[in-house]
C-alpha cells in the first residue's frame, strides 16, 4: 500500500511544435555587406546523413579557434561521434 509519502507528483509539458532553424544565406552579387558575429554557424537536429551528403555553412566575422561536432544515432541505434576543429583568422 502507497502512502503520501510515496506518490510524485509532475507537470508533463504539452507537444511543443517543430521549430524552424535560421540559416544564414547570401545572394550571389550582393555588394552589401552585413558583419555577421555568430559564434554559433549551423545548427540541425532532424539532419539525415547519407554517403553523398555536403553540409555546408557561412562563417562568422569572429575569429578564432572553432569546433564542427556531429552527433547522432545509425539507424542500427549505435552513437556516432565525430569533432574537427578550425580556425577563422
Amino acid at each position: 500500500m502507497l502512502n503520501n509519502n510515496q506518490i510524485k507528483e509532475f507537470e508533463v509539458l504539452n507537444v511543443q511544435p517543430e521549430k524552424e532553424y535560421f540559416f544564414q544565406s547570401y545572394q550571389k552579387g550582393s555588394k552589401k555587406r552585413i558583419p555577421d558575429f555568430r559564434t554559433q554557424l549551423y545548427w540541425n537536429p532532424n539532419l539525415i546523413l547519407s554517403e553523398k551528403n555536403t553540409i555546408s555553412f557561412y562563417n562568422s566575422d569572429v575569429s578564432g579557434d572553432f569546433e564542427i561536432e556531429i552527433t547522432g544515432v545509425t539507424q542500427e541505434g549505435k552513437t556516432i561521434s565525430t569533432r574537427k576543429e578550425f580556425k577563422v583568422e
